[in-house]
């Protein structure tokens, strides 16, 4: 059985599954996944998630899909969810995770060529784009989990893994998945 099959199983299942880095392959397979989900009428997914984020772009793109779809969604975390993944769950109307699970809150990181970086325009305009789209991330975490913009900065400044009962109590995740999924 091949990755395909195994997506295409349990997507018969209402399930979607982000695994590896968030790129622009898995934001085609979610939002086709999510149409094909709408089509079929179903009214509850589950969103597994083990990942270690990736692109910003694509998964701005992801969460923004995910909040378009008109039924429940249940982000499960299995492993860990860093970076940007960790704010794609924050799309889901309900935020579980393993026992054992991680999540991971940090600043944008972006690349900047070395031409750019001597480019007084190119800087000027990188450092407007990298604010703003750490500016979106904060209002993602500060709508989702009532926190205030000083503590999502030190959350981002803090750059480290949060265990689930971490994430739990800052209102990250909503509960911890003890029982079977399916």
């Amino acid at each position: 059985m091949n990755k395909i099959d195994i997506l295409d199983g349990f997507l018969k299942k209402n399930t979607i599954i982000i695994d590896g880095d968030i790129n622009k392959e898995i934001k085609d397979y979610v939002r086709r996944s999510l149409a094909q989900l709408y089509l079929n009428k179903s009214t509850t997914i589950n969103l597994l998630i083990t990942s270690n984020g990736g692109s910003l772009i694509h998964g701005l793109e992801i969460f923004d899909n995910l909040n378009l779809f008109p039924g429940l969604i249940r982000g499960v975390v299995i492993g860990h969810a860093r970076s940007m993944a960790a704010v794609i769950l924050q799309s889901c109307d309900y935020r579980t995770a393993t026992p054992n699970a991680k999540l991971l809150f940090h600043n944008h990181l972006s690349n900047v060529s070395y031409d750019e970086m001597f480019n007084k325009t190119s800087r000027i305009k990188f450092f407007k784009e990298m604010k703003r789209d750490n500016e979106k991330m904060e209002d993602i975490i500060i709508k989702r989990s009532g926190l205030s913009l000083h503590s999502v900065r030190e959350l981002f400044k803090k750059d480290a893994d949060l265990n689930v009962d971490e994430a739990i109590e800052l209102g990250l995740l909503d509960h911890i998945e003890n029982e079977h999924l399916f």
